[in-house]
């Protein structure tokens, strides 16, 4: 009796827990109806908070581990709740936000339809396909899934809840960082990396605050800054407070490709909200002095660069720097050159489906080597090595479908969705910065490109409605 016990104890069990998780998502719903513009829009107040949580919470110790790329260990089981809780809340916001936008009727922009398809196709060629055919499987994760709502949530967002995304990921951001901040004189061992030698600050420790990583840190520094860029403060006085906490954050990071991302952008954003000169104005007699100005300087540079290469001993000088421990980090991306080639080397294995998604788990960089090899610090080689050819074009697909939805609505949006799609173009090089493994702080730049891009085209769908009428 007692094996048919069990049995019929553990279905009552699941039957109970299923009726809950039901109740509960369609109380959520009910309630996010009292907020007329949803809760999608304080998606990123859950996810930066609750990741500032969970590093409070693990046992990161800086100063204790001679490993530069330390992550955090997590033995509370508050972290655990903390995550299903936010998990839940994006799901519920997301699925919310769907639904407004159909029950509404809303027009369907073409733009909205094509990058929907082009997400689609995205997570079924990364996701769906290698689990089903790849020759490395590995057991069903629910987090897969939660990419696919969240993305689809902040897609179909409407213009206005777009618009407050950008305000409340702004707001997030900053409070962040200044709790990282707060967190120096107070829990150094937990923000500060000490035994960092490879920036540009030397015997200055770099700074992850209560982010990962320190490059998310300052990825999420260099974000705050565009969103006030293109969204300042009301008040002039917290507008320059932010924009200390901004650049110090930003700086104390030392990710050298966050500030190449964030010098390039930012003439962008500036010539996009008009304050940079066009070449009509340039151009025009008033300002034709400073032309001349301007190509004087620039032909001096050019005069200077030539005497260097003539006189100077510059083969001499690049020899040495080539020869040095940051040249050769230079000449090697800082090592993932044998990353690429291990990711590669597993496509050319099973070209069409890829290794798996089990790429770079732990089990595999235990069996190659490269314990800090978490996955291969290119967005295209990544998807060749996990996913094959399939899930290679799936990513192309949809990187030129955000890089020319970004550059689109680059004047609309005040420069902010051209910087947030350059930024995301030149972290693909060496970084992954769209994970659908995952809905964490490490993708906050991608998820809100997909909300200003949403908000722009239900400007512009306005904007031919008001003109048709």
């Amino acid at each position: 009796m007692f094996e048919y016990l069990v049995p019929a104890v553990l279905l009552t069990g699941a039957f109970v827990a299923a009726c809950v998780l039901v109740f509960v998502g369609v109380g959520g719903l009910q309630s996010a109806r009292k907020f007329p513009d949803g809760l999608l829009q304080y998606y990123f107040y859950a996810i930066i908070f609750s990741n500032a949580f969970f590093v409070l919470l693990s046992t990161r110790d800086f100063t204790a581990a001679a490993d530069a790329t330390q992550e955090a260990t997590f033995t509370n089981p508050l972290v655990g709740w903390a995550i299903r809780l936010t998990s839940l809340f994006a799901l519920l916001a997301s699925a919310d936000q769907i639904s407004r936008y159909f029950v509404r009727g809303r027009k369907l922009e073409g733009a909205r339809v094509l990058l929907g398809l082009c997400f689609i196709v995205f997570w079924l060629t990364n996701i769906l396909v290698p689990f089903l055919f790849a020759p490395h499987k590995m057991p069903v994760q629910l987090n897969w899934s939660y990419s696919l709502v969240v993305g689809l949530g902040m897609i179909f967002m409407a213009s206005h809840t777009g618009a407050l995304s950008i305000r409340h990921c702004r707001n997030a951001i900053f409070i962040f960082c200044a709790l990282s901040l707060l967190f120096i004189p107070i829990r150094p061992d937990l923000v500060l990396q000490f035994d960092y030698s490879q920036g540009y600050l030397p015997g200055v420790p770099r700074f992850a605050g209560l982010a990962p990583h320190a490059i998310i840190m300052g990825m999420n520094a260099a974000l705050g800054l565009w969103c006030l860029i293109a969204h300042p403060m009301h008040s002039r006085a917290l507008n320059r407070v932010c924009w200390g906490i901004g650049l110090m954050s930003l700086i104390l990071a030392q990710s050298k490709t966050v500030w190449f991302s964030f010098l390039l952008t930012l003439p962008v954003m500036l010539y996009c909200q008009h304050q940079l000169p066009s070449w009509g104005r340039l151009t025009a007699s008033r300002h034709r002095s400073g032309l001349v100005l301007l190509g004087a300087l620039v032909l001096a540079g050019i005069a200077v660069a030539t005497g260097v290469l003539l006189f100077g001993n510059l083969g001499g000088w690049l020899d040495r720097f080539l020869g040095s421990q940051q040249g050769a980090q230079v000449l090697s991306f800082t090592g993932r050159d044998q990353i690429w080639a291990i990711a590669l080397m597993e496509w050319e294995r099973s070209p069409v489906f890829g290794y798996g998604l089990s790429l770079f788990d732990a089990a595999y960089r235990a069996q190659i080597g490269m314990t800090f090899a978490i996955h291969g610090h290119n967005q295209l080689i990544d998807s060749l090595g996990r996913t094959g050819i399939l899930g290679g074009i799936g990513t192309l697909l949809y990187s030129i479908g955000l890089l020319w939805l970004g550059i689109r609505f680059a004047r609309s949006s005040r420069g902010l969705s051209a910087a947030l799609a350059l930024s995301i173009a030149i972290r693909m090089v060496s970084e992954i910065p769209i994970t659908l493994g995952n809905i964490g702080i490490d993708s906050l730049p991608y998820y809100l490109l997909l909300a200003v891009i949403a908000a722009c085209m239900g400007k512009s769908n306005a904007r031919a409605e008001s003109t048709h009428a």
